[in-house]
């Protein structure tokens, strides 16, 4: 069957569909579906549609009959089965007259067949107008936007430049266009301070140790007590980016959470100049370094001026001023010295001037920097006396 094809209620109707939905297949099953959202993904709309409509009629069948669901469909069978005898008896009736044209009798009991069959289907219309707002959110995930949240103002950032938003806890959110943002005007009563993103923002955060700041973005939750970091959510691709310019920040995926954030976190912690990469689709975490990494404001020393320092001392100086780590072979590298003037040079023009100058290069894994070196010549005293060290 082709499945991308079908309309919302031919989806919601067919049982393979219905057993998904409902956590009642095999894990093969489970692929199935995987697979075709995946190659499909623009039928996501409509398969989120029929999976609350199958969710719906459940859920009625259910307020009807708590004890026994099944018993719905056995009154629904039980109907049908009276009109269909109902018709066989007036075709029998008009074999047996053989007229031309039959008026069948009014039986006492044909409408109470047709009050019955009204009967139950007002039941479940009554039940899902009533409930639609009910069921509705209870079929999203607690951490999405979408979940219906009381107490909260939305703001959308329908303009070409950046939107200044000011909370009353102290918290300062720089708006993107194209993106919108939820939150309350007071967290007085509140153990901490929710916030619900779709696109992008830069969050400068006032510290409170008591109530952690904690955003939702699709399906990643990020946060923190007090710091300055930026979010960006791709819709196309479900990738969600976390940025941190200061202080510390958590970031997890929600699917591993309960709503009151009380399970493991399994996730990865950023500091300045570090950014994570979450890719939905293999709930996978990439730790990198920023693009453009900044000098920390508490930074001991920003001055690049090395005559005849030791490699050790160089990495210090730039883990100290950037915040981020080298690694390094410190027993291969230990005759390693530096002579050179360094200014206003981005980090990675740093590094590939100091790679260069004594033979090695890096790479960066995990939000580290990895240098790779064979080594540096040791040299004679009377090379010294000459020659610059390398």
């Amino acid at each position: 069957m082709n499945y991308k094809n079908l309309t919302v209620e031919e989806l919601a109707g067919d049982e393979r569909f219905i057993n998904w939905v409902k956590g009642n297949c095999t894990e093969e099953e489970k692929d199935f579906w995987r697979t075709l959202l995946l190659s499909h993904p623009s039928i996501q709309d409509k398969i989120d549609r029929a999976a609350i409509l199958v969710k719906n009629i459940g859920k009625a069948e259910e307020r009807l009959d708590p004890v026994r669901p099944q018993k719905v469909r056995q009154i629904w069978q039980n109907i049908l089965e009276e009109i269909d005898k109902e018709h066989h008896e007036v075709e029998q009736q008009n074999t047996e007259r053989a007229a031309p044209r039959y008026i069948p009798e009014r039986s006492e009991h044909t409408p109470v067949r047709w009050l019955m069959i009204a009967a139950v289907i007002a039941g479940i219309l009554s039940l899902a107008v009533l409930g639609t707002q009910k069921f509705w959110n209870e079929s999203v995930n607690w951490y999405s936007y979408k979940r219906e949240t009381t107490g909260f103002i939305e703001v959308e950032n329908r303009t070409d430049t950046t939107t200044s938003l000011q909370i009353a806890d102290g918290s300062v959110i720089l708006l993107e266009p194209d993106s919108r943002v939820k939150y309350k005007t007071t967290y007085a009563s509140d153990t901490m301070r929710r916030v619900y993103l779709e696109g992008e923002a830069f969050f400068q955060v006032a510290r409170n140790p008591q109530k952690p700041f904690v955003v939702f973005t699709n399906n990643v939750v990020t946060e923190v007590l007090g710091t300055s970091f930026r979010i960006k959510s791709d819709a196309s691709t479900e990738k969600v980016t976390v940025a941190v310019k200061t202080g510390k920040v958590s970031v997890y995926s929600a699917k591993t959470q309960n709503e009151q954030l009380a399970m493991p976190k399994n996730g990865v912690v950023l500091l300045p100049n570090q950014q994570v990469i979450y890719d939905d689709q293999a709930n996978m975490f990439e730790r990198k370094i920023v693009e453009e990494p900044e000098l920390l404001a508490d930074a001991p020393d920003r001055r690049f001026q090395f005559d005849n320092t030791s490699i050790d001392s160089v990495f210090a100086a730039l883990e100290q001023a950037y915040g981020v780590e080298v690694v390094y072979d410190h027993e291969t590298m230990k005759h390693c010295f530096l002579t050179v003037a360094l200014g206003s040079e981005s980090l990675f023009e740093k590094l590939n001037v100091i790679c260069k100058t004594v033979g090695a290069s890096y790479e960066i894994i995990d939000a580290k920097v990895v240098v790779t070196s064979a080594g540096c010549k040791v040299l004679s005293l009377q090379d010294q006396k000459t020659t610059k060290p390398m």
